[in-house]
């Protein structure tokens, strides 16, 4: 069996070598910009970077804290905090922490409304010590 031909352009006589195929080069395209209800541009439909809802003081969000034991089944607490706070559609941000430990969640994608049904849930599973608003 002969061996197989070397990795060299040279090897190929010029009349077998495939022609330098040219590509030509892409025009860049601005990106698509819109006008926000707040006036703000926005591009490709989403926030520029550093716009905020501003429902809270100061134009800062809330965000609702929820404090974890970090033992027992504390991995089953963050889950079921995560769950209830989807019920409660709103724009407040979430936050879990670890008390004890220096170990902070934040859930910027998940949006919850502040209200004390909520708290209370949250207060009733097991392994939350407890939930606050900062």
């Amino acid at each position: 069996m002969a061996p197989p031909p070397p990795d060299d352009d040279n090897f190929w006589p010029p009349e077998a070598r495939p022609a330098p195929v040219k590509t030509p080069e892409p025009t860049p395209t601005p990106p698509a910009v819109t006008k926000a209800a707040s006036g703000k541009e926005k591009e490709n439909g989403r926030p520029v970077f550093g716009e905020t809802k501003g429902n809270g003081r100061n134009g800062h969000n809330k965000i609702i804290v929820v404090e974890i034991k970090p033992v027992g089944a504390w991995q089953q607490a963050c889950r079921q905090s995560v769950k209830a706070a989807t019920e409660f559609p709103g724009e407040e941000g979430l936050r879990l922490r670890l008390a004890g430990q220096n170990l902070t969640m934040d859930f910027p994608n998940q949006q919850t409304r502040v209200c004390t049904e909520l708290i209370e849930k949250l207060e009733r599973i097991h392994g939350v010590l407890r939930v606050y608003e900062a």
